[in-house]
């Protein structure tokens, strides 16, 4: 059996494709990056049935409302923790504050609640 294959290889689900300049260091920091955010997301994420809504007569927020408070959330969160500048010199990307995402969450919240709207549990009414 010479040259036959005993096992099968096992291939990576997503096959990464290094830019010019990138080395694998850097491709193993951005791996680690997208890994963080995805499990803060699932940390933070609003849990199924909790909703924003007015305490005295139970009414939704606007979309307008909501959009506006992401916004300024994402503002305020940018200008507490900025981007590093990109390094074209060596062909790497902007890198992102950790913080900012968390910080992001707080700010919204915080607008919300200033607009009069409070989180609750459960089914809607």
């Amino acid at each position: 059996m010479d040259g036959a294959v005993t096992h099968r290889q096992r291939r990576p689900l997503v096959k990464a494709r290094m830019l010019p300049g990138m080395t694998m260091a850097c491709l193993m920091r951005c791996r680690g990056a997208m890994v963080a955010a995805l499990a803060l997301t699932a940390c933070t994420a609003t849990p199924p049935g909790d909703r924003w809504e007015r305490p005295g007569d139970h009414t939704l927020p606007a979309a307008s409302e909501s959009i506006y408070c992401r916004d300024e959330a994402r503002r305020q969160a940018s200008v507490r923790y900025p981007d590093q500048p990109a390094r074209e010199d060596r062909g790497l990307p902007r890198i992102s504050d950790e913080r900012k995402f968390p910080a992001e969450i707080r700010f919204y919240e915080l607008c919300m609640t200033r607009a009069g709207f409070e989180r609750v549990s459960g089914p809607a009414t």
